[in-house]
């Protein structure tokens, strides 16, 4: 005598399959499309990168603020030109500004007395005037004169200032909060390196990012592409 279902026991057994391909199907939208391990390694990988990016930026980077100046080219040669800079930058000393003549204009020399930028020249004409923290040359060039400069644009940039010194690896890791299993490195290009040499054999997490630096060589400001590297 043939055995036959009830329609009761027909509709669990189709109710327990239709169960079990939903629980299949979530459990593989989790691991194919969420990815919840290697989720988990993004985001500590984001936090330690976000780390080191926002404290080499604090270290290293500073404000520059960049104004065109104007001195007419019919100033005698070696004249002092002054220009009132109080309405754009404050407390400068000395040591804190830099003066590039652009086009045909030649600089001697310049300085700050008071809220007056003094530029000593050869030859009038167009000069961009940088205000930073970040340059540290010395010096007390004074000069007196009646010819006023004109003020033109003005700009105001984050930039970094590598010429300073990095100091220690070690130290700057534990400033920096960065954990003692993670180690990184930081490249730009082939003139500029700080940390760890890379590992083989070892996971490496890799980000490009883009800085303005002061290029101290060709005296402007300039930006730069930044490889940083991170790996436990």
């Amino acid at each position: 005598m043939k055995r036959r279902w009830s329609k009761l026991g027909a509709s669990r057994h189709l109710e327990m399959m239709l169960a079990f391909l939903m629980f299949f199907v979530f459990v593989t939208f989790l691991l194919v499309y969420i990815e919840p391990f290697k989720k988990s390694e993004e985001v500590i990988s984001n936090s330690i990168f976000k780390t080191i990016l926002d404290r080499f930026n604090e270290t290293f980077g500073k404000e520059v603020r960049r104004i065109f100046i104007k001195v007419s080219e019919d100033i005698a040669p070696e004249e002092c030109a002054q220009v009132d800079v109080s309405d754009y930058v404050s407390d400068y000393r000395l040591g804190e500004v830099f003066v590039k003549p652009i086009g045909g204009a030649v600089v001697n020399n310049y300085g700050i007395s008071g809220s007056y930028l003094l530029i000593n020249v050869t030859k009038g004409g167009g000069f961009y005037a940088y205000f930073s923290e970040g340059f540290n040359a010395e010096g007390n060039f004074k000069c007196e004169g009646s010819v006023s400069g004109h003020i033109g644009s003005v700009k105001s940039f984050d930039v970094l200032f590598l010429n300073n010194g990095i100091g220690n690896y070690e130290a700057l890791k534990g400033e920096w909060g960065v954990p003692s299993s993670v180690d990184f490195r930081i490249d730009k290009g082939k003139d500029f390196s700080f940390g760890k040499d890379v590992p083989k054999n070892t996971d490496i997490f890799a980000r490009s990012y883009y800085f303005d630096v002061w290029d101290e060589n060709e005296e402007r400001i300039k930006t730069e592409e930044f490889l940083i590297r991170v790996w436990r």
